[in-house]
């Protein structure tokens, strides 16, 4: 029988880009689509079949959402929906913490491997052969202590983020800490040029006054650089922000939604997790938790949004986040809403909810 499936398994998979392996501190951030990742081949097997599609429990700044990826071999299982072997191509794929490895250049471009726990959505139909054949015939033996690290393709959410950041955080979150490692390299240069001009001086050779100047011209080239991707790192910012800004709470209660914290087999998605890393990332912001509550709610309890905002904040205090960078504020009803929603979810208990009972995480302006 022939359908689209739900599925979440380990998934193993080969890409390629039309970019060199990788882009040296001087080099010029692509402006066209070189370094645009195409997946073009993988399999999926230890799945899980699903009857309903959530990609937003799985689309975390760790995770990579590629469209249309063909030649995706699916090993089917006793409980599922079929137990055979079948080559699909997946209308939505999401990798969950990829680690890429084996990466070299053949003719030009650039090849590598990508691993990790997927979830996706196939087409309808299989498919009767492969869409391309292999591009690496003769691939040579895959290297030891794969590096982290991933691609897109190029119709992806995270591939057109790509495109419009040129030169700040590659792929949200992940590119957002492969910066910050290049910065703390960058740091350790200049300690070590700083040292070496010392030590210059001490011996007093011949020219020391150029050798002055030369480190002093590389100090100064280095230090642009840093600058340069410290600016890129905070415009990214508001990227970053946009998708996890919002914890949702349950009709009179400072409970947190599941959307929120995540589900209980793989939490790395949930918004209050991406938060704490994103206040980790940027060390040197402040702020505001500001807490809501509908218009039936504050009928009963008034304070009820500026609760939320406190459990929030203890939440995070509890992760290790300095509470002098936190401040929380009421902010009262966003709308007169009377209307609630209702969601049935494990053991068969039914909650009450609607979008004004959340809590929004925003930057504390100066």
């Amino acid at each position: 029988m022939n359908g689209s499936y739900i599925l979440l398994g380990q998934f193993s998979g080969k890409f390629l880009t039309e970019q060199r392996i990788s882009l040296g501190a001087s080099d010029a951030f692509p402006h066209d689509e070189s370094h645009a990742v195409q997946v073009y081949s993988g399999k999926m097997d230890h799945n899980t079949f699903y009857h309903s599609y959530a990609p937003d429990n799985y689309r975390t700044f760790e995770s990579f959402r590629l469209l249309n990826v063909p030649n995706i071999e699916v090993v089917g299982s006793e409980k599922g929906a079929f137990q055979d072997r079948r080559t699909y191509t997946f209308s939505e794929l999401i990798i969950i913490n990829p680690t890429v490895s084996n990466i070299h250049e053949i003719n030009g471009k650039c090849y590598g491997e990508v691993y990790g726990k997927a979830y996706g959505k196939t087409e309808p139909n299989p498919q009767v052969g492969r869409i391309d054949p292999d591009p690496i015939p003769n691939r040579p033996p895959r290297r030891e202590n794969p590096l982290p690290g991933g691609g897109v393709n190029n119709t992806s959410e995270l591939g057109g983020c790509l495109s419009s950041t040129q030169g700040g955080c590659m792929n949200v979150y992940t590119g957002c800490l492969n910066n910050l490692k290049r910065i703390l390299t960058l740091l350790l240069l200049i300690l070590l040029l700083l040292g070496l001009f010392k030590y210059c001086d001490a011996l007093k050779e011949e020219d020391p006054c150029d050798k002055k100047r030369r480190l002093e011209n590389e100090i100064t080239k280095e230090q642009k650089v840093l600058d340069s991707l410290e600016k890129a790192l905070n415009n990214n910012f508001p990227n970053v922000m946009e998708r996890i800004s919002t914890v949702y709470f349950y009709k009179n209660t400072t409970e947190f939604q599941p959307y929120s914290i995540g589900p209980k087999k793989d939490p790395t998605g949930s918004n209050l997790l991406q938060l704490e890393k994103a206040f980790r990332i940027f060390g040197t912001k402040s702020f505001e938790i500001v807490g809501y509550a509908s218009s039936m709610e504050k009928k009963t309890n008034p304070s009820l949004g500026l609760a939320r905002a406190n459990v929030v904040k203890s939440y995070f205090v509890s992760r290790g986040i300095a509470p002098f960078r936190l401040s929380v504020v009421d902010g009262g009803i966003l709308r007169e809403n009377y209307r609630v929603d209702k969601s049935l979810y494990e053991n068969y208990a039914t909650y009450e909810y609607n979008q004004d009972m959340r809590v929004v995480i925003q930057e504390k302006k100066k």
